[in-house]
């Protein structure tokens, strides 16, 4: 029985990752897993990896807690991108965990870039199988 059509959710953009563009003049995209229990486990892994097992929720500062996120997107999140060029040398940055988290730990993007990205995992819109269609029609057109 299928109900719901036009919610199903393609489990495969989950892990890939769906397109996010970011509208610059580069066309640069991001592939940008599914939030759901991956992200809950990978935040919470950030967390410890920087704070130590024993940290408690209630005692980290909002930087902390953006520093925490902004690594697990590095981490989990961003799948890879396409397009992604370094301002100051023109050069192409090419898609790396060192380089994630380069890019995403900038504390300039945390409440930009970094949310932006939230927005877009958190959306199911964005994993449906309907999106996946017409990413494949947008890359058929010349």
């Amino acid at each position: 029985m299928k109900v719901f059509g036009n919610f199903l959710e393609n489990l495969e953009l989950h892990d890939k990752g769906s397109k996010l563009e970011l509208g610059n003049e580069e066309g640069t995209i991001l592939y940008v897993r599914r939030a759901n229990h991956n992200w809950d486990k990978a935040l919470k892994d950030c967390k410890m990896h920087l704070f130590g097992v024993y940290y408690s929720e209630h005692t980290l500062t909002t930087d902390q807690r953006q520093q925490a996120v902004a690594l697990a997107i590095s981490e989990y999140l961003v799948a890879g991108w396409e397009n992604l060029i370094d301002e100051e040398t023109g050069i192409e940055v090419k898609y790396s965990k060192p380089n994630s988290a380069s890019v995403f730990g900038n504390p300039e993007l945390y409440l930009s870039l970094n949310f932006f990205i939230l927005n877009h995992a958190n959306s199911h819109e964005n994993y449906l199988y309907e999106k996946l269609e017409e990413d494949k029609e947008a890359l058929k057109k010349p």
